[in-house]
């Protein structure tokens, strides 16, 4: 099987090349989910190819027109769309260039090729939508976000505009799908074409970590965007309703949110803001955490279509996670999470007091359950080759 993945996957040496010269950034986060997409068609023994829209900010950029040249880096050979910064005529040319090429490639790779598409950029989506049609060619429709959704507002199809709706049309005409929760099939996939639910990827490398000396105190840890919607300001005071004076609420991020998070930091003294850290520092300060929590209100329609990637990362890292019965969240998951069942200030509070009475030996056991079972189904190389599985049933 040959493979040609659309998307915004850059080499490492581009992502340097592009932050040391020029101080423009790639976005980390979406880069990480990339190659680990890479990394598991590499563990299963697949050469592949990239086509990809370099996610330079045209604000940012200090150049109007760039071509990168093709390299290979691993088992991915790059190939990028030149990069043109003229905004009216931007995604006409980048969806032309995409199906141009998509188109070509589906041609010589008629027999055996799939093209995997990130959907999230409606060009690109467009673009690889109409050249693996014109060519016959089988497409699958990486869906990793609902389109019209942005942060967490959802746009419905009428409210969109001219390529929004081109681009939905297009995504329910791929061969198959990879989508993030099962509502996303529900709307996107009403013919019913295979699909498969692929809420996050894990690096096949990490280790299994559980016995971390854990801090003196007992840390209840947040890491992520502070922003009143995702249930900070209910975590805080939740928090100031325990009595307890050897816990610690640990926060890392920022956001609209920082002000207030100050202020209850100054209210009460085991609350701790730590600003913005490195990844590996995060990581280190999650494994050595009592519990680590994701206080995201349930309710909102957007969450219907997302994953919380925040909980495949803490469920790693071998600390017992506390959430919000996310609608995103698949049913296999409630045996590795505690909950939060009563989304209120008193509802959090009690949660977390019921957590804390619990001792330091049944809360590792939990952790490293719930660590166990993310390495060994939902890594990289176990994800993709269920993509694979799928694609030879197209």
């Amino acid at each position: 099987m040959k493979v040609l993945m659309v998307s915004g996957s850059t080499s490492n040496r581009l992502q340097q090349v592009l932050y040391n010269q020029y101080n423009l950034s790639v976005g980390f986060a979406i880069q990480k989910y990339y190659k680990l997409m890479e990394e598991g068609f590499d563990r299963n023994g697949l050469e592949i190819e990239a086509l990809s829209i370099v996610p330079i900010p045209k604000a940012d950029a200090p150049f109007s027109f760039c071509r990168f040249k093709k390299e290979k880096e691993r088992n991915v050979y790059y190939n990028y769309v030149p990069y043109i910064k003229f905004a009216p005529l931007y995604h006409s040319l980048m969806l032309l260039m995409i199906m141009w090429r998509v188109f070509w490639w589906s041609v010589k790779n008629r027999k055996d090729g799939i093209v995997l598409c990130d959907t999230l950029i409606p060009c690109r989506c467009i673009g690889a939508a109409w050249g693996s049609s014109l060519a016959g060619g089988k497409r699958v429709a990486w869906v990793t976000d609902m389109p019209g959704m942005s942060g967490i507002q959802c746009l419905h199809y009428e409210q969109m505009g001219l390529l929004g709706k081109i681009q939905i049309r297009c995504i329910k005409n791929f061969s198959a799908y990879i989508f993030m929760t099962e509502q996303t099939n529900i709307v996107l996939n009403p013919h019913r074409k295979p699909y498969l639910i692929m809420e996050g990827l894990v690096d096949p490398d990490i280790d299994m970590v559980n016995a971390v000396k854990k801090n003196a105190t007992r840390d209840i840890l947040y890491a992520g965007g502070l922003n009143e919607s995702y249930g900070l300001g209910y975590l805080c005071k939740a928090f100031m309703l325990l009595k307890q004076n050897d816990i610690r609420l640990v926060i890392y991020g920022d956001g609209a949110y920082k002000p207030d998070i100050l202020k209850f930091a100054s209210l009460d003294t085991r609350i701790e803001y730590r600003g913005t850290a490195t990844n590996d520092v995060i990581v280190e300060a999650e494994r050595k955490a009592t519990l680590l929590v994701n206080p995201r209100f349930s309710g909102a329609e957007y969450t219907l279509y997302s994953f919380p990637s925040k909980n495949i990362e803490y469920m790693v890292s071998g600390t017992p996670i506390v959430t919000t019965r996310l609608a995103g969240i698949p049913t296999d998951y409630e045996h590795y999470i505690f909950t939060f069942d009563v989304e209120t200030v008193e509802g959090y509070a009690e949660t977390l007091g019921e957590l804390l009475e619990k001792n330091e030996k049944e809360l590792r056991e939990f952790g490293a359950t719930s660590q166990k079972y993310i390495l060994e189904n939902k890594n990289a190389k176990v994800q993709v080759r269920r993509l694979l599985e799928m694609a030879d049933k197209i």
